[in-house]
């Protein structure tokens, strides 16, 4: 597993969250700065309509959202790619030990025939300066 796709995958995971939040809460204040009279009667009366069990449960639903938006779904994400690359990465380390023990094979037999080359050489050598 590589250290820089690792690298790569946190930094596009975590600066996209701080990001839209700071981007969200900016709008927000803008927005809030930038309201009117008929705009903070209107957000009264929301919040007057939304004070009951309904609006508690619209904000839970809202907030669940939100939480997965910004935290569960970028963490879910980086997880699944680490796993992805780790998985990507055991494949082809599988693949490159199955390629090493077809090698070792083969110079295995590679290696027998010489060794019974040389024995034939080696005899008949000593063969020739052996005689008498």
């Amino acid at each position: 597993m590589s250290t820089k796709t690792i690298t790569e995958n946190i930094v596009a995971t975590i600066s996209k969250g701080p990001l839209i939040i700071f981007l969200l809460l900016g709008l927000g204040i803008w927005q809030a700065s930038n309201a009117s009279d008929e705009q903070m009667t209107t957000l009264e009366k929301l919040i007057q309509l939304l004070n009951n069990q309904v609006g508690l449960f619209i904000y839970i639903f809202i907030m669940s959202l939100f939480m997965y938006s910004l935290i569960l779904w970028p963490v879910g994400k980086f997880f699944a790619d680490v796993s992805k690359e780790f998985l990507e990465s055991s494949k082809i380390h599988d693949e490159n030990t199955a390629t090493h023990i077809e090698a070792s094979k083969q110079m295995y037999h590679v290696l027998s025939d010489l060794k019974e080359t040389c024995a034939a050489l080696s005899e008949k050598i000593s063969k020739f300066y052996d005689t008498p």
